[in-house]
């Protein structure tokens, strides 16, 4: 067993950067996953048991956000980017049709990129994720996109200059701190091992990047960058064009059931929406009630 490795694509068609973990390589079919806040591709890390088992899927995650003194950090382009690079990405793999999963904050990567290449999207899987606060009837949320922007620094702990690293192992560790001991056999996609292996591997030499990679997260799912309205991000779930599968579950005070149910109304495809019972929305991504019905609906 050994950690995972980030590599570095280069744009042939501009000065942009991204990082990013591939694995299972040449799998017949991939799902293009996009964490929540606070993650990062190293947690692919934690899916390898999953894939040791199921060789006919690979798993691919582009770290948010594009790298380069040209990239945009405001309006709806800082998702055009990514998704563009994304797909030039996948070209240079060879990757043609792929699924795609988002938990949390990666629902807006994830729909911008459906958006974009609709014809080459096969499957959308959102998990938990974040639904633009109108949805989630929560005065708190509300309040999160209108409080003083220095109370929002605060709250978030997102200030660029000092965001520290164990918020990542704090995130690791509320993903995973049910998956120890419970004696819940076949529950959990992970295992103990690899989750120390996770825990351990550095996201060395780019701190700056994991810094700023929170504060673009937070700041876009509270509608604090500038030209994304609560519209624009509306707009990416109501406009999805390809028929998604949901999960959820009643453990999840802002973006469970009740929230997903009122978003739905205004989708125009297909949406299903599934319960995973007892699961909470830090280790909802981590079942094995979602990556069985993931696999089954990809590679049937």
């Amino acid at each position: 067993m050994s950690p995972v490795t980030v590599q570095t694509f280069n744009s042939a068609k501009s000065t942009r950067t991204v990082y990013y973990v591939h694995l299972n390589q040449g799998a017949p079919h991939t799902l293009v996953y996009c964490y929540g806040a606070g993650g990062s591709s190293l947690l692919m890390g934690l899916f390898e048991p999953f894939l040791e088992s199921h060789p006919d899927l690979s798993l691919i995650c582009v770290d948010r956000w594009v790298q380069g003194k040209d990239a945009a950090r405001t309006g709806p382009a800082i998702l055009t980017e990514l998704s563009t690079i994304t797909l030039e990405l996948l070209d240079t793999r060879h990757i043609d049709q792929f699924s795609i999963a988002a938990h949390s904050a990666g629902a807006y990567q994830m729909f911008d990129l459906a958006r974009y290449a609709p014809q080459r999207v096969e499957h959308v899987f959102p998990i938990c994720t974040h639904i633009p606060v109108a949805y989630t009837g929560s005065k708190i949320m509300e309040y999160m996109c209108t409080m003083p922007f220095f109370m929002f620094k605060a709250i978030t702990k997102l200030d660029s200059g000092s965001a520290p690293k164990w918020l990542e192992d704090m995130v690791i560790g509320l993903m995973t701190k049910n998956a120890d001991g419970n004696g819940n056999e076949g529950v959990w996609v992970i295992s103990d091992e690899r989750k120390k292996l996770v825990l351990e591997q550095k996201d060395t030499g780019r701190g700056h990047i994991r810094n700023e990679r929170l504060d673009l997260d937070f700041r876009l799912g509270y509608e604090r960058l500038e030209g994304v309205t609560r519209e624009v991000l509306t707009g990416l779930y109501r406009d999805c064009p390809i028929d998604m599968t949901w999960f959820t579950t009643d453990n999840d005070v802002f973006f469970g059931l009740e929230s997903a149910r009122r978003m739905s109304k205004d989708i125009k495809v297909k949406t299903e929406i599934v319960d995973v019972p007892g699961a909470t929305h830090a280790d909802v991504m981590l079942r094995t009630q979602v990556w069985d019905a993931m696999h089954h609906m990809i590679v049937r």
